[in-house]
């Protein structure tokens, strides 16, 4: 026989007639009277109920020899025996419900993952019947203008693009899902910088913009420089092409390059550095500042921003350009930061803020984001649930997974402006860069904030641009600043 409660062999054992379970009588007694329950079954139980249980011979001569009393036999100190038998009784107490406790913790936590889990799955329902019913609502209003508008190719181009703009969205909820789910599968791990080396050094006569393509995996990220008509690629593979003077954005994606020249989408293969294709992006509303190519999440589409706030989708095979959303903003759009589940995209300025756009519900009014400062850059950090904004001196860490506005973490200072950044791919480290001949790299450390953990000395009194790339198993940082880029690998 073992006590219910301390889980050894009883010395003067009783059985309670709720349970049917065998208890050291002492221990139940002690029980019976903080708690006046059955210690399994929490039904009323009193000392008078309780059924004493005689032992054999073979049962006594077990449980003292697995007693205390070898302690007194030992010290001779009743006194302290009987302390210390009350110290093990609470102790014994105290651990069943303890354990009680957890058992109840355990059926609480299975229970709300799988409601968790019910609502993950209903909500992807919801958007997929959503994006049916806005398909059905676009082909009958079709058929209502075929019937009664004179089909004058103007009409056609705008059904055309509201059964693109459907098919996006129906597509990226869906993948969007399943992107989601599948990442969480893979557990990147966070990595301690606290020194540098020199690889290789860039000059340029002129930088007259500098791109970076913010893809999800390290091993693909690049920053393009353009230098008068000249376009640097540095990345997993550094190449230089030839582009035109007067191209206004630039970036690279999956080894080719794609300029934007007044309206005009050209791509170069990085390769053979000869011209894939031009097309005329006709319908824009003003220079193309930002481009994303999510195609972790769809091969399908591409996706501009215009200094406007106007966001719009290519279809690749279709070669057709749609409208999805825009942003009113007094200002022009100062910059942008596309979230790596296809579905949020950050657009902002200094002067009026951050401003997030759910792309599945596109018509919908986008969310503002508070900061207190104002705003100089957002990241969408690859962890998926937290929204970097950097002021000034400041940033502010956002949890996407509350409410609007609610922060991830306190509020963090620095000591001087901020003049560029680089989050790494856990989102819990970044470099930053505030003069002096240095980048700081700053680690996160929970229940507290972002803290410096490295002081990494550069060539150039700046960073006005840093990209961290991945080649083979070694991290790089490609530092461009005072008209030439550096690559340094991390250690």
């Amino acid at each position: 026989m073992f006590c219910a409660i301390s889980g050894k062999p009883p010395i003067k054992a009783v059985l309670s007639p709720n349970s049917k379970c065998i208890f050291e009588q002492h221990l139940i007694e002690q029980y019976i009277e903080q708690k006046g329950t059955d210690p399994i079954t929490d039904d009323p139980l009193q000392k008078t109920d309780l059924v004493e249980i005689n032992a054999t011979p073979q049962q006594i001569s077990l449980s003292e020899s697995l007693s205390s009393s070898t302690i007194a036999n030992n010290y001779s100190i009743p006194s302290l025996l009987s302390t210390l038998q009350k110290e093990w009784d609470a102790v014994m107490l105290e651990n069943f419900e303890l354990r009680k406790q957890l058992d109840v913790c355990k059926k609480n936590l299975s229970d709300t993952l799988y409601r968790f889990d019910a609502v993950a799955s209903a909500a992807a329902k919801a958007f997929v019947e959503r994006d049916q019913l806005k398909q059905e609502l676009a082909e009958l209003t079709s058929a209502i203008t075929s019937s009664n508008v004179e089909n004058d190719g103007t009409i056609d181009k705008l059904q055309n693009s509201d059964q693109i703009l459907s098919d996006f969205t129906s597509e990226l909820s869906t993948k969007s899902q399943e992107y989601v789910t599948n990442s969480k599968k893979s557990k990147k791990k966070l990595q301690h910088f606290s020194n540098v080396s020199v690889v290789q050094s860039t000059d340029f006569s002129e930088i007259d913009l500098i791109s970076r393509n913010q893809h999800v995996n390290l091993n693909e990220r690049s920053v393009v420089v353009k230098d008068n008509d000249k376009a640097f690629v540095f990345g997993p593979q550094d190449s230089i092409l030839d582009v035109s003077q007067a191209t206004e954005y630039l970036v690279e994606f999956k080894d080719v390059l794609y300029t934007f020249t007044q309206g005009l989408l050209a791509a170069y293969d990085l390769h053979t550095k000869s011209l894939l294709y031009e097309e005329v992006l006709e319908g824009t509303d003003g220079p193309v500042i930002f481009m994303a190519y999510p195609h972790q999440i769809s091969d399908s589409y591409f996706l501009f921003v215009t200094e406007r706030g106007t966001i719009y989708g290519y279809e690749v095979t279709k070669k057709a350009l749609f409208t999805i959303s825009q942003v009113k903003l007094n200002d022009s759009v100062q910059f942008v930061n596309y979230h790596k589940d296809g579905a949020l995209l950050a657009i902002g300025n200094q002067n009026e803020g951050v401003y997030v756009i759910n792309l599945l519900a596109a018509t919908k009014d986008p969310i503002k984001f508070s900061t207190g400062f104002p705003a100089k850059r957002v990241d969408f950090g690859l962890n998926g649930y937290w929204m970097f904004v950097f002021g000034d001196s400041d940033l502010n860490v956002y949890d996407l997974r509350k409410d609007p506005g609610t922060l991830a973490m306190e509020p963090l200072s620095f000591a001087e402006n901020i003049i560029s950044v680089e989050l790494d791919d856990t989102a819990k480290g970044f470099f930053v860069s505030m003069g002096n001949s240095q980048v700081q790299w700053y680690e996160y450390v929970k229940g507290q904030s972002f803290v410096e953990k490295s002081t990494l000395p550069i060539e150039t009194n700046t960073a006005e641009s840093m990209t961290l790339v991945k080649i083979d198993q070694g991290y790089f940082l490609n530092v461009i600043s005072e008209n030439k880029c550096i690559t340094y690998e991390l250690k």
